[in-house]
């Protein structure tokens, strides 16, 4: 914690949402999503967010996430066939 600044101010700080900070904290918002995305996958973030448009970006992510399966259970058929 920065010396120059109280607790009380800094656990204000810290509790406010950083959209409220404007431009930069919606930076940080928008960086902090993409966090999200990375840790938890598409899928989960878009459905967490209950609109149409989530709804068809998970259903999309769910699929693309199936072919992928697929592509990596196939490469490893290949492999052992070798």
């Amino acid at each position: 914690m920065d010396a120059g600044i109280s607790t009380s101010d800094w656990a204000a700080m810290m509790a406010t949402p950083f959209a409220a900070l404007g431009d930069v904290g919606a930076a940080r918002e928008t960086f902090l999503a993409a966090r999200a995305y990375d840790s938890k996958g598409l899928a989960v973030e878009m459905a967490a967010v209950g609109t149409s448009a989530g709804a068809a970006t998970a259903s999309t992510a769910t699929r693309s996430t199936t072919v992928m399966a697929a592509e990596v259970v196939a490469q490893a058929a290949c492999r052992c066939a070798w």
